[in-house]
């Protein structure tokens, strides 16, 4: 996961930025006009949406052929229509890259035409698609933007849809209490309107959140709701799984006795739906509540139970077929059957590694189909500002004809310049579109080299922390670029104007310094980068006076998202303190503290006992140091107070890391 988190950074950011700029580019006109379109549109959506919903793509999919062959004045009239149709295809083909194209082009179709219903349900199909490629964030931004225009339109149903995929898109990202918040909502709704499968449903995602919250008592309530509804409306399937989360929570609890009960109702019913993987989950389940209370006969029966079954089905049930392996062997191993256990073990090793190539192939197709998705954007944005330069041509052009007959000589200057201009700026947007249309290609090629050689663990972490070096390396030249610019000049302010620049970049490369030295990618210690750049920052200003530091440093680690705002927020406060916190003083301590806190996230508290009272040795607020400083916390949704009774003491609380 750290090898696309890293390569698809700048591609969440850009889809992020057209997501919102696409959705409010048009403003909301009225409903009359969306539901006279759609009207006479109703009898071919009405057909092609049942056909998608029972699995007849092809049929779908040929009869709209057919609408863009023998009526193209239809089709084209209603096109925005049949790439979402054609979309949901794809999405239920499970090709989700192409469903995003047909999607984002729907969208933007519907914007240019003021179709706010068809706006919104693009960008519900959008957001799904977010979901399939792992990413919550952008998914919930589409949701909500969806769930406003169906609640002004008064569209209830799909509003409660939206609410319901941005609530699931909030449990993925660890935000429990706020998606129980917005499905208490959802129940509500589904309750006035006597949905009662929805509700059970709901019911269950409801249950499942409060299990992670470990709120026991509150998750058996839900979860029993859940199955009463089940059972009502004679969905076995779902009842099933409703059984065997009811189990869990009560295995959470330490309610052994409760959940065996559940665990047997929800095998009772797997037997009769013929569910051998379900079975065999349940098995293990129940071999692990017996192992905890040292009931070893049935620990045993149950785990050689499971093993059976997930060795009938093959691939299906290899992660379960490890789980149980690692289990037996524990199992046998608090047995000192110990040859027995040493078996399981090196089975439970096998699979693990087999495994985890199916891993890496998977991790480079997403790879792929989101670097797809990404020249896919960027191609449309070219296209878009080819088109708004020519826009700006043509009424450059109309406001030249108005001058001509009074100046005619200065006319023809200035329209050869603004000609010449706006010709050199195609130019650059065409040679852009160009280039990034081979890297396309070249990206192509280079990933279905890597898929065809599937390249190891080891391999791809030397190819990181090469990434990494280079970076910095990068980094250190536009340092030392930026030193020697500095000797050219001997203007104070201007000198350091470069140091600071200089001290940002060393913050950003430290970064880079330590994942090459590391072969953890996704999160570095915080102990170690804030004592380097501290260090790094009082060798940078050589104080004559006597000035020392004092570090209380957590051993958290941050991710490389974060950590980057924190070491910047720590470079300018820092340097501030040593620039003009010790005019007047000799000595000095410069006091940093970084730790966890349990309610509130993370305390991050900088600090100095020099003169920051004075006049001559204030920052301006307005500096583009404290500017930054403020921009970084906001990124961070952080909070900041500032303390000058003795020196500056800033406290900055940061929920997340």
């Amino acid at each position: 996961m750290n090898f696309s988190s890293l390569k698809n950074k700048h591609l969440t950011i850009l889809i992020f930025i057209f997501s919102s700029v696409l959705f409010f580019i048009n403003p909301l006109l009225s409903q009359d006009r969306t539901t006279a379109n759609l009207s006479s549109n109703d009898y071919f959506s009405e057909k092609i949406e049942n056909w998608i919903t029972t699995g007849k793509h092809g049929q779908a999919i040929r009869f709209i052929d057919s609408i863009a062959t023998n009526n193209p004045q239809q089709y084209e009239q209603n096109l925005e229509y049949y790439l979402r149709f054609r979309g949901n295809c794809k999405f239920n083909d499970k090709n989700y890259t192409e469903a995003f194209k047909l999607y984002f082009d729907a969208l933007k179709l519907s914007q240019k035409k003021g179709n706010n219903i068809e706006t919104a349900k693009s960008g519900l199909k959008l957001g799904l698609v977010f979901l399939h490629f792992d990413e919550p964030q952008l998914a919930i931004k589409l949701f909500k933007e969806s769930e406003v225009v169906f609640k002004k339109l008064d569209i209830n149903g799909l509003s409660i849809r939206s609410r319901y995929l941005r609530a699931i898109s909030l449990k993925r990202i660890g935000e429990y209490q706020q998606a129980n918040a917005v499905l208490d909502d959802v129940k509500t709704y589904q309750e006035t309107q006597e949905d009662l499968m929805s509700l059970a449903k709901t019911y269950n995602a409801i249950g499942l959140n409060y299990k992670n919250l470990r709120q026991v008592d509150l998750s058996v309530k839900c979860f029993k709701k859940a199955i009463e509804l089940f059972d009502k409306l004679d969905k076995q399937s779902q009842l099933a799984k409703a059984y065997n989360n009811l189990a869990n929570v009560y295995n959470v609890g330490e309610e052994w006795g409760l959940a065996i009960v559940n665990h047997q109702n929800s095998i009772e019913i797997k037997e009769r739906l013929n569910d051998s993987l379900g079975i065999a989950i349940s098995y293990i389940n129940l071999s692990v509540i017996y192992k905890e209370n040292n009931n070893f006969k049935n620990a045993f029966e149950y785990g050689n139970k499971s093993i059976k079954i997930l060795e009938q089905i093959g691939n299906r049930g290899n992660r379960k077929r490890m789980e149980i392996y690692s289990l037996m062997a524990e199992l046998h191993e608090k047995k000192e059957e110990h040859k027995t256990a040493l078996i399981y073990a090196q089975k439970e090793k096998q699979l693990l590694l087999e495994l985890r190539i199916g891993d890496e192939a998977m991790l480079i197709e997403l790879f792929t189909k989101k670097q797809d998705v990404k020249f896919y954007t960027i191609s449309d944005s070219l296209v878009r500002n080819q088109e708004i330069l020519k826009g700006k041509i043509i009424e450059t052009e109309t406001k030249n004809e108005a001058l001509a007959q009074e100046k005619s000589r200065v006319f023809n200057i200035a329209l050869v310049v603004v000609f010449i201009l706006l010709s050199g700026l195609i130019i650059v947007m065409y040679s852009k579109y160009i280039s990034a249309k081979k890297m396309k290609e070249a990206l192509e090629i280079i990933n279905n080299e890597l898929f065809s050689t599937r390249i190891s663990k080891e391999e791809k972490e030397v190819l990181l922390q090469e990434i990494h070096h280079r970076v910095k390396n990068n980094m250190q030249i536009i340092s030392s670029l930026i030193r020697l610019q500095s000797n050219q000049t001997e203007n104070e302010n201007a000198i350091n104007l470069f140091t600071e620049t200089q001290n940002r970049i060393n913050s950003m490369a430290l970064v880079h310094e330590l994942l090459y030295r590391t072969k953890d990618f996704q999160k570095l210690e915080l102990k170690a980068y804030i004592t380097e750049l501290v260090n790094h920052l009082f060798s940078s200003y050589q104080l004559n006076n006597s000035v020392t530091n004092k570090l209380d440093i957590s051993n958290d680690k941050a991710s490389v998202d974060n950590i980057i705002p924190i070491g910047l927020i720590i470079n300018e406060i820092v340097s501030n303190s040593l620039k003009h916190g010790f005019k007047e003083k000799r000595e000095g301590v410069v006091h940093i503290l970084f730790r966890s806190e349990k309610e509130s996230g993370y305390l991050l508290e900088t600090s100095d006992n020099g003169d920051g009272n004075s006049e001559n040795n204030k920052e301006k607020p307005t500096s583009l140091g404290m500017e930054l400083v403020d921009s970084l916390v906001m990124q961070l949704d952080g909070e900041m107070t500032l303390d000058k009774t003795n020196g500056y003491h800033y406290m900055i609380r940061i929920p997340k890391i």
